[in-house]
């Protein structure tokens, strides 16, 4: 009979009159619409949350996941650069480029180098005359006088 509602009337009526099963059941509906109302009277307040405390609640659960959720992208962050230095390092040889006599820049005749303009160095005088790439590339610019190229 549950869920039925009023239509759940009829039928403990018997056929010729009201018996006494419709009597108990009434009596059984009045008292467990009296026991649910006293009881959520007495302990039901307490046990509802208000809107400000289902709010926090809410907002710490929403931090919390966050959080976790931050975590996550900083360790996948850590063990990509981990893994980009470890490559980095295994893949990265720099070599001499040129073989030669070094020489202080005071000593080039370049003044633009010989003043220091473009800041502390040195200069190599090449000793075989081959220039290689201190580590794999192109080179992409050659300054029309050869001096320079990169």
């Amino acid at each position: 009979m549950a869920g039925m509602g009023v239509f759940a009337f009829p039928m403990v009526i018997g056929k010729t009159n009201v018996t006494s099963s419709l009597i108990w059941w009434l009596a059984a509906v009045i008292v467990s619409y009296v026991a649910g109302l006293s009881l959520q009277l007495l302990f039901g307040k307490s046990a509802v949350d208000t809107p400000e405390e289902l709010a926090k609640l809410q907002a710490d659960a929403v931090t919390e996941v966050g959080a976790q959720a931050a975590n996550v992208k900083e360790q996948a962050v850590k063990q990509q650069v981990q893994a980009a230095m470890a490559a980095d390092k295994a893949a990265t040889q720099l070599n001499a480029p040129v073989s030669g006599q070094v020489v202080p820049l005071a000593e080039v005749k370049d003044e633009v180098f010989s003043s220091g303009a473009m800041g502390q160095g040195i200069a190599i005088l090449p000793s075989d005359g081959i220039l290689r790439a201190p580590a794999d590339g192109k080179i992409a610019l050659v300054f029309p006088t050869g001096h320079a190229w990169g």
